[in-house]
């Protein structure tokens, strides 16, 4: 099973525990009881990104291809100052189950599932040190897929020279993606060294959004004769020489 399969596969799961801005809204009488509604809202980015949201959105597309979904919409986060919005336009529209993407929309959802009790939530990529009866939190073992990616680009890596760039050191899924990124890259090569860059200047307004640190750190490791690149919660609009996307 793939990790996006995998990643659909737990989606699917709990909305069964459930069940018993660009915008795609159709047009449906949610608040129905016989229609069971998912929305799902990114922190920031589209539903296509090749990370967490196209996973997420694959996840509730396979759920509705089950039956399990009458109707699934999503909108895409334009501006980080909407997230609260685009959730409540869910919300007023009758949906059900709201899933969010992101870190970023932590608290934002948090908020919204104690407002909205009679409605549920999963929150994607957000841990739950206060569990709510209507809230799940969706994490993952980040460390096992850094460390993975860190032996593959140590086995793989023709000048020696391999990278990682990612978001905020203080984000712990970022800090486990790329220090276990490391932690593979020396194991499958005790004499290889990885260079981990963490985008410390970042604002939280700009996380998991700032395609233009990524380009500039990207093309410096580049030129530098990284012939790896390991990008975890970074956008980049530079050149892609065999880069893996994580988070």
């Amino acid at each position: 099973m793939t990790a996006s399969r995998a990643f659909g596969f737990v989606i699917v799961v709990l909305i069964l525990a459930f069940v018993l801005a660009a915008c795609n809204l159709e047009q449906a009488d949610c608040t129905r009881p016989e229609v069971f509604c998912v929305g799902l809202v990114t922190a920031y980015g589209k539903v296509d990104n090749h990370g967490l949201n196209q996973s997420a959105w694959e996840g509730v597309q396979q759920a509705k291809t089950e039956g399990l979904v009458d109707q699934a919409a999503f909108i895409e986060t334009i501006d980080s100052r909407d997230r609260a919005k685009n959730i409540q336009t869910f919300l007023d529209n009758g949906y059900d189950l709201i899933v969010t993407v992101g870190i970023g929309m932590e608290e934002t959802t948090r908020l919204a599932a104690d407002e909205w009790p009679e409605r549920r939530f999963i929150g994607v990529d957000q841990p739950q040190a206060e569990p709510l009866p209507n809230l799940a939190g969706l994490v993952f073992p980040e460390d096992h897929g850094g460390f993975l990616a860190g032996a593959l680009a140590a086995l793989m890596t023709e000048t020696g020279k391999v990278a990682a760039l990612c978001e905020l050191e203080e984000i712990a899924s970022m800090w486990r993606y790329c220090e276990g990124f490391r932690a593979g890259v020396r194991f499958a090569d005790p004499e290889l060294r990885a260079r981990v860059i963490y985008n410390s200047e970042n604002s939280s307004r700009d996380l998991f959004n700032d395609p233009a640190w990524g380009e500039e750190q990207a093309l410096f490791v580049l030129e530098s004769g990284v012939d790896i690149l390991f990008a975890a919660g970074v956008f980049l609009r530079g050149p892609r020489h065999r880069l893996w996307q994580g988070g």
